[in-house]
């Protein structure tokens, strides 16, 4: 995250804007298409996805203990925006645990509810 607020800056981007950003990234807040409002994903994710709900999904499975990736993208505090293999085999991880079948990685409507009533 400080290397975005670096970057503003390095810029010259109007504190204003720095200010936003910065709050907005210790908010954890997403906007844009599929957007997670208070912990609710608005549509199903699955590989091949790309958007910031994949991104909050990826930092939902790292703080709930289903790691995406131990180092590099998809890590804790380095979440991409792309619904790929690791993102699948991390959430089909948390759907078997939770018996939520089929346990195959969708992030479907079963999926979603879950995750909702479990922020």
């Amino acid at each position: 995250m400080q290397s975005i607020l670096t970057l503003l800056a390095s810029f010259n981007a109007d504190q204003s804007v720095i200010d936003k950003v910065n709050a907005s990234l210790h908010v954890g807040g997403v906007t844009g298409a599929g957007a997670v409002s208070s912990g609710t994903f608005t549509r199903d994710l699955e590989t091949g996805v790309t958007g910031e709900d994949v991104r909050a999904l990826q930092q939902y499975l790292n703080a709930h203990g289903f790691t995406v990736a131990e180092s590099g993208p998809g890590s804790p505090d380095n979440e991409t925006d792309r619904f790929g293999a690791l993102t699948r085999g991390a959430l089909a991880k948390l759907q078997a645990a939770n018996g939520i079948t089929p346990s195959v990685g969708y992030f479907g409507p079963k999926t979603r509810a879950f995750v909702s009533a479990n922020p």
